[in-house]
């Protein structure tokens, strides 16, 4: 009777016991709530700050000093971000994102609790008192926090804690910029660099949650309001790829500014919190002849979609822009780099479509169009995220009437980015702390591991002079479907299938030897390269196996390395480094 009522009870437990798909999407509705609401928390600190150094200390600098001494707001904001920084963060410096996307790429989602929260007040700061920066990258740091917190707190495994990370960002994102599609996106392409189902299907939940939230807080109406354009005519296409070849050469441009500026500000004899107070001095000077860069600058996107800037100003407002972004992050100053992707593209994209308008009139769209391209444009040139670069300003704008040149623009921008330069702005700041994030994911996984490891020794060979009835025997006896032909001196000679040698048996062919049929232009691998590269390598002609031979003039066969053993490998790899994980 007691046996019987604890298989009872023991079948209903199970049945109300939730499965590890049940958990990890009710964990990723959790942190796109939680993510919300630090969204939305960031938001209102910033709007304190914003009102603390422009509402009550510009008054009082102003009254001592004249206007001139507005000027020195954006200082002061720099030296309490640099002694933020220096007592609880000391070495942090640059975008924020990278430290999330690292996280991810190697820590198993593990995020340093008190840098990322310094960081983002640091953030809050440095925009508040006139720093030229974006909201998004704290924005999108404390809920990956949020999400890393949970994960931990739950005892998740790496890979859901990292999924949760994606969650926290894209919540945040959502959140703030009533943009849940976007958010999904950039969580994939950017956080976690990589699009699995399981992923994608969390990161919706969470975003959905988020923007839910947001929108209940915020409204519904998008970040700008645009006039509805269209494509005037099929040949303005040809404007819209040369915008794309601009914004791509721009976002590489922005990118080593800002990093060069960094290097200039390190290489002065000051200490380190003394750095953003001159970067914020500096730019408080530019801003007070230009006070249009200052902040995150969407009013001036949005006489730029106006049409309400003049040529020359517009170029000087661009040049301007980027050295003020380049004096805030360079110096130590906190923020994202989305706004001023925005800010720099949706100007370049006036000033385009006004040269485009002056030499060609009534042939092409007017230049707001072009701005919402350039905006699209530049951001991908800078983050490389061409997906949420193009749902980013459908959403920011509400419209669909320019997809197609906004699409064209973007992916053109992305490879010209890539073609100039072999890192984002986000990875470039890794790479110079000589990090290489890109081992970290799973298609670089492979690359740590040779394959003179994970190949099999035991090989079907045959001499080039076995015949076709022996190469059947052989083929019988061993069991394979494939037979690696060999010289006298054991080296790759060509390969031959049992497809093969029956097609010349049926032809009564028997005696003709291996030599005579055997495919000799082989692809093989050596024992020294890695997977990643054995994978490309059969990829190219959609082989099950490559002929492992030795790196040397003999070129002898020592083995054969099929998918199967690639995957065994992997799997072992990843063991591994969980193991290793769970230990630290």
């Amino acid at each position: 009777m007691l046996g019987r009522a604890a298989q009872i009870a023991t079948g209903t437990l199970r049945r109300f016991s939730p499965s590890e798909a049940q958990v990890l999407v009710v964990s990723g509705m959790a942190v796109g709530a939680g993510a919300a609401v630090a969204g939305i928390t960031f938001r209102e600190l910033l709007d304190g700050c914003i009102y603390l150094f422009s509402e009550v200390l510009g008054p009082v600098l102003s009254r001592v000093l004249g206007s001139p001494g507005l000027a020195l707001l954006p200082a002061l904001g720099g030296l309490v971000v640099g002694l933020l920084t220096y007592l609880w963060a000391r070495g942090a410096r640059g975008p924020g994102v990278p430290e999330v996307i690292d996280a991810v790429a190697r820590r198993g989602g593990r995020m340093p609790v008190r840098l990322t929260v310094v960081r983002v007040l640091c953030a809050a700061i440095s925009i508040g008192s006139g720093g030229s920066m974006g909201r998004h990258g704290p924005t999108a740091r404390f809920g990956a926090l949020l999400g890393s917190l949970f994960g931990r707190f739950l005892k998740m495994s790496d890979e859901r804690t990292r999924t949760l990370v994606g969650c926290g960002a894209a919540g945040g994102i959502a959140a703030t910029f009533n943009a849940p599609i976007a958010g999904v996106f950039y969580a994939l392409e950017v956080i976690l660099g990589e699009f699995t189902t399981r992923a994608f299907g969390v990161v919706v939940i969470a975003s959905v949650t988020a923007a839910a939230i947001g929108r209940g807080m915020f409204g519904d109406a998008p970040a700008f309001t645009v006039p509805p354009y269209e494509l005037l005519h099929p040949s303005e296409f040809a404007l819209y790829a040369l915008l794309g070849i601009f914004g791509g050469i721009v976002g590489v441009a922005l990118t080593r500014i800002i990093y060069g500026f960094q290097d200039a500000f390190y290489a002065l004899p000051l200490p380190d919190y003394l750095r953003p107070a001159l970067g914020g001095l500096l730019l408080g000077v530019l801003g007070f002849f230009l006070p249009q860069i200052l902040g995150i600058g969407y009013p001036v996107i949005d006489q730029a979609l106006g049409e309400g800037l003049g040529l020359r100003l517009l170029a000087v407002l661009i040049v301007a822009k980027i050295v003020a972004v380049a004096l805030t992050l360079g110096s130590g100053g906190a923020g994202g780099v989305f706004a001023p992707a925005l800010f720099v593209g949706g100007l370049l994209g006036t000033a385009f479509g006004l040269a485009a308008q002056a030499l060609l009139p009534g042939l092409t769209a007017p230049p707001g169009a072009y701005a919402l391209v350039g905006m699209g444009a530049v951001f991908a040139g800078t983050v490389r995220a061409p997906i949420t670069a193009v749902l980013i300003m459908f959403e920011l704008t509400g419209t669909y009437a320019i997809i197609l040149p906004l699409m064209a623009a973007v992916v053109i921008s992305t490879q010209v980015s890539e073609a100039m330069s072999a890192d984002t702005i986000y990875t470039l700041k890794l790479r110079r702390k000589g990090i290489d994030v890109r081992s970290g994911r799973d298609v670089d996984l492979l690359k740590t591991i040779e394959v003179g490891k994970a190949m099999t020794q035991e090989v079907p060979l045959a001499a080039s002079d076995v015949t076709l009835r022996e190469a059947s025997e052989h083929l019988n006896h061993s069991r394979s479907q494939v037979l690696v032909v060999i010289d006298e001196e054991g080296a790759l000679f060509g390969m031959v299938t049992e497809q093969d040698v029956r097609a010349g048996l049926l032809d009564e062919k028997g005696e003709l030897t291996l030599a005579e049929i055997a495919t000799r232009d082989v692809l093989s691998v050596y024992p020294d390269e890695n997977l990643n590269e054995a994978i490309h390598r059969m990829g190219i002609r959609d082989l099950g196996q490559l002929p492992v031979v030795e790196r040397s003039d003999r070129g002898q066969v020592v083995g054969m390395l099929r998918r199967g053993d690639i995957f065994h490998a992997y799997s072992a790899q990843m063991l591994e480094q969980a193991e290793q994980n769970s230990k630290d």
